[in-house]
């Protein structure tokens, strides 16, 4: 029987238990106020937020996958029989499904680089860590992984910020959702809570995420944050439609929400919770 990773969070000053499922991202309510007779499953922030619609990114991408898989797969030849061209139709159908789960693996592997580096700011101690949670990479993803994780270094060690402290667990007993924020930080004498995305930039689904997270933990510690801090992290090379480089891999893009921003973020949240 498979055991199940759980990691058990008190918020609240002890009001609250929340069990987190890290392997399947599960966030299970325990303890609110008093001990639940059946633990309840609470929505994550992200999934909240993922319910805004980006059809108009997805769709072009995804047929984009299509045709590049159809082609690699053409070569240089110029004849093909009904089943070879049915071969690569079926293989350009689930060209996007493969690339994302590639992605995902990567973006795995940086995020809990970042998670462990704001712990003692040891580029060499967080990778070791990195491998001791997610296992050792296979060889072809080494690379990628490396690359991402030299550019969130190199931001982080020139960006004059200082880790206050790391990846924590935020509940919203107003609203009913859960999810995890990846560090609180000091800059230019002002405290925020950072989101690391391993992505190509910062989209709004971004925006209203950081906004729940941000809003529960105020909710929780009735202290208040300057704002969010969004840092994006490219785990590859990123083309326009005419096949130039627009963003390297490991470039990093950043932005800086302001308490009026969050206002209205927070806003669009709470409808897409209340869908």
């Amino acid at each position: 029987m498979k055991t199940i990773n759980r990691e058990t969070y008190e918020l609240y000053n002890g009001q609250v238990i929340i069990d987190y499922l890290p392997d399947s991202h599960q966030y299970w309510l325990i303890k609110d106020g008093e001990v639940l007779t059946k633990k309840k499953r609470l929505a994550g922030a992200s999934t909240i937020a993922g319910k805004l619609d980006k059809s108009r990114q997805l769709i072009p991408w995804a047929t984009r996958m299509y045709t590049e898989k159809v082609k690699e797969l053409m070569g240089d030849n110029s004849s093909f029989t009904k089943d070879d061209l049915l071969s690569m139709l079926e293989a350009g159908e689930i060209a996007h499904d493969d690339k994302s789960k590639a992605g995902k693996t990567v973006g795995t592997y940086v995020h809990t680089f970042c998670e462990e580096y704001a712990k003692d700011t040891n580029a060499k101690n967080a990778y070791d860590r990195m491998i001791e949670r997610e296992g050792t990479p296979s060889i072809e993803l080494v690379e990628k992984i490396q690359v991402a994780i030299k550019g969130f270094v190199d931001w982080a060690t020139t960006s004059e910020l200082e880790f206050i402290s790391t990846e924590g667990l935020i509940y919203s007993r107003k609203e009913g959702f859960a999810g995890r924020y990846d560090a609180i930080i000091k800059y230019q004498n002002k405290i925020y809570l950072v989101d690391y995305k391993t992505s190509s930039g910062i989209f709004t689904e971004h925006y209203l995420q950081t906004a729940g997270y941000i809003k529960a933990k105020e909710e929780e510690t009735g202290e208040k944050f300057d704002g969010v801090l969004i840092v994006a992290i490219a785990k590859e090379d990123k083309e326009n439609k005419d096949g130039i480089i627009i963003k390297k891999a490991g470039d990093i893009t950043t932005e800086f929400r302001s308490r009026s921003d969050l206002v209205k973020d927070y806003v669009a949240f709470k409808g897409l919770n209340a869908v």
